[in-house]
């Protein structure tokens, strides 16, 4: 690509009269005399580079912290391969699963994390209330999105299934003697459950209500 060097005000005017000052030079040779026609010639040849230049144009990965980074092009092809390590969870079940990642860091987390932890737990049945500790833990054979809570009922362990902040008990037997099922809600770090108790001919309708410590 050919480009003046003073592209703007009278420096860009001077270039563009170059051409024609030459063309007059040699039109007009034989009115100056030759002392006069060398120097001219050589201001023209000595001043020339400063008001025209010719470029040509380079294809290429103009990104410096590419692989394959070229110095020389000028313009940029979108051929340019950055070659970075990211790290993020690696697990395309995480929730928080990272698609650009290249290190697996170890923070995957899963839909039963939020539940994970330690609870007070606030029980109202129709039969009575009652008040105990409860623990959630990731289930041993599912650790994606299915949760065990252990001492439920202050007697039993159950499993539930979680999908986004609500879980899901279904009928299972606890121990020997109850059989549950219910539903329940996480909100912050209160748990909402709400549950059946089948034990022999004795059905509990119960509520409860767990503290996330």
């Amino acid at each position: 690509m050919c480009y003046s060097a003073f592209d703007e005000g009278i420096f860009g005017s001077i270039a563009y009269l170059c051409p024609f000052l030459i063309a007059k030079l040699i039109i007009n040779m034989k009115k100056f005399s030759l002392i006069k026609v060398l120097s001219l010639s050589l201001v023209l040849l000595m001043t020339s580079p400063f008001f025209t230049s010719c470029n040509k144009d380079t294809e290429g990965c103009t990104n410096p912290d590419a692989t394959n980074y070229e110095a020389d092009a000028t313009i940029d092809d979108g051929s340019c391969i950055v070659d970075m390590e990211v790290e993020g969870c690696m697990d395309d079940n995480a929730t928080n699963y990272n698609t650009d990642a290249t290190i697996d860091d170890d923070s995957c987390e899963y839909p039963a994390t939020p539940f994970l932890g330690n609870y007070n737990a606030v029980e109202t049945c129709n039969f009575g209330e009652d008040t105990y500790s409860m623990v959630i833990a990731a289930d041993q054979f599912d650790q994606i999105a299915t949760i065990s809570i252990q001492n439920f009922y202050n007697t039993i362990n159950v499993t539930a299934l979680v999908d986004g902040n609500n879980i899901t008990i279904e009928e299972q037997t606890g121990g020997t003697n109850f059989t549950v099922e219910g539903s329940g809600t996480l909100v912050g770090d209160i748990l909402t459950i709400n549950f059946t108790l089948i034990s022999g001919s004795i059905t509990d309708e119960c509520i409860i209500i767990a503290t996330q410590q």
